[in-house]
């Protein structure tokens, strides 16, 4: 009687199971279709409360993130999901039941979704925070089960490869990489091993995905790793193999072609609903280096001038700085995002013979729009998009 009441009780006091979402892939699987859509978002480890000025309802930049991402999926189809990196504030059995909680409507996988949705497979991008508390990232293997290269002894990897075939010509090869040299330690050696590898033989071309953005204009982000990263692909790849780098690290948006049309679109994907960073857009002349492309910057003057017709404008101040009027013409412009929400995510689209990538923000209405667009061809490199 006494040992049938302690299973009873031990059962009831055991902590509830970690969610599992599906993987798009094991390492080295080929994936085929006839065209493919992408969601690419970082920083969804949640947010402060805003209001959407319009209709006055309370909601969380991750809420409104992922419920854009939910209602693209179910107008124009979502193939699958890139989770840029720092998924959770840190990687604890609590943070990950949460993550299995608010992502339910749009990542397939073990959570009980909200109403009966077709969701999305997943590649996960481990950030700084995601194995926080859990330095062997092993509870990050059993929300992704699947997911990582085979490194044995029971070590878990957080690198990870797959190849996308598009409409039978175009073999476009996923990087998955792990920036944060760190918290790797000695698998960072081993990281580089494998990356000397896979980035031998890129077909179409690479398509890059790391947390840390190996360039962007923030001062704070120690992007060390990720640049080291980049010089490791470029060595092992051949020439120009390099077709876009995807990363979620600064909670804003950011694009940059610092070698022109031809060389690799860097994206910063990271407004997934945590509180944004301020954004260094670079002075008026567009002479900054690196320089923030011109169609995103005209997307960041649509969100600054969004905010212009809320029944509450924002402080005139912020408004020039943000656009280099007044006494800030002449100096570098910064928006800041407590006044100017940073949230969104972006979509990429593969079709035979092109790549277009879209940057879906938020303005001041608290309503997700397309901001800025670009298109890929072998003809043209990046160019801006209609």
């Amino acid at each position: 009687m006494l040992f049938s009441l302690f299973l009873i009780l031990t059962t009831y006091a055991a902590p509830p199971s970690l969610p599992a979402a599906r993987i798009l892939g094991a390492d080295g699987t080929t994936i085929e279709l006839q065209s493919m859509q992408v969601g690419l978002v970082g920083n969804t480890r949640g947010g402060g409360s805003i209001v959407a000025r319009t209709t006055g309802q309370n909601v969380t930049g991750q809420q409104a993130v992922v419920g854009d991402i939910m209602a693209q999926k179910m107008t124009n189809g979502l193939d699958a999901l890139f989770l840029m990196g720092d998924m959770v504030t840190a990687g604890t059995p609590a943070a990950w039941r949460r993550f299995g909680t608010t992502h339910a409507s749009v990542v397939d996988g073990t959570m009980v979704p909200p109403s009966p949705v077709h969701r999305s497979p997943v590649i996960p991008v481990v950030g700084d925070r995601d194995c926080l508390k859990d330095p062997g990232c092993v509870r990050l293997a059993q929300v992704f089960p699947g997911y990582g290269v085979e490194i044995g002894f029971g070590r878990v990897a957080t690198w990870h490869h797959v190849d996308l075939l598009i409409g039978n010509t175009d073999r476009w090869r996923i990087l998955v990489l792990d920036s944060n040299k760190k918290g790797l330690g000695s698998r960072w050696n081993e990281q580089l091993a494998w990356l000397k590898t896979v980035a031998k033989e890129p077909g179409s071309g690479l398509l890059v995905l790391m947390h840390e953005p190996p360039v962007t204009t923030s001062a704070k982000v120690h992007n060390a790793g990720a640049r080291e990263l980049m010089e490791a692909v470029n060595e092992h790849t051949p020439l120009l193999s390099v077709r876009a780098v995807f990363s979620g690290g600064p909670a804003n948006h950011q694009a940059f072609l610092p070698e022109g049309a031809l060389g690799p679109l860097y994206v910063n994907a990271g407004g997934g609903g945590v509180k944004g960073e301020p954004l260094v857009r670079g002075k008026k002349d567009g002479k900054d280096e690196p320089r923030i492309i011109d169609i995103v910057q005209k997307g960041l003057d649509a969100v600054v001038d969004s905010h212009l017709f809320n029944p509450e404008p924002p402080d005139p101040k912020a408004v020039d700085e943000a656009m280099g009027n007044g006494t800030f013409e002449g100096y570098p412009r910064r928006v800041d995002t407590k006044v100017f929400p940073m949230h969104g995510w972006w979509k990429m689209t593969l079709r035979p013979g092109e790549i277009v990538v879209n940057w879906r923000g938020q303005k001041g209405d608290g309503v997700m729009y397309s901001l800025a667009k670009l298109r890929w061809s072998s003809d043209t490199g990046w160019v801006a998009a209609n």
